[in-house]
């Protein structure tokens, strides 16, 4: 089940409940935090420390809008465009494979 349908579902069954919406926003922090984290890493951040680059660098080389870049380095996107993954990896000179890296959750387990 995704998160936007337990979302729907969680607030369908508060909406019945008649609880207020302070109540409702607090439950759904607590859901979204026990969620798991992507198990899709990018290596954006060590190939910019490698080259001591600044994510504004990367941006204006590469045409990027810096929002896109911030993501990517903190690790905190939720999707990436394939054309934002041929610029960097041209721009690095990497495949793909160095560039983001499927970590299985068995081997996600293991390091918690």
């Amino acid at each position: 089940m995704s998160f936007y349908t337990s979302f729907y579902h969680l607030r369908r069954h508060y909406d019945r409940q008649n609880v207020t919406v302070k109540v409702f926003l607090s439950s759904c922090v607590a859901f979204y935090s026990e969620l798991e984290e992507s198990v899709i890493k990018c290596h954006l951040s060590r190939l910019m420390g490698e080259r001591k680059l600044k994510i504004a660098d990367v941006a204006r080389d590469t045409g990027l809008h810096r929002n896109t870049i911030t993501l990517l380095y903190q690790e905190t996107a939720t999707r990436i465009d394939l054309d934002a993954i041929n610029r960097l990896c041209a721009y690095f000179k990497v495949q793909i494979g160095d560039l983001l890296e499927f970590v299985p959750e068995s081997e996600k387990r293991k390091k918690t």
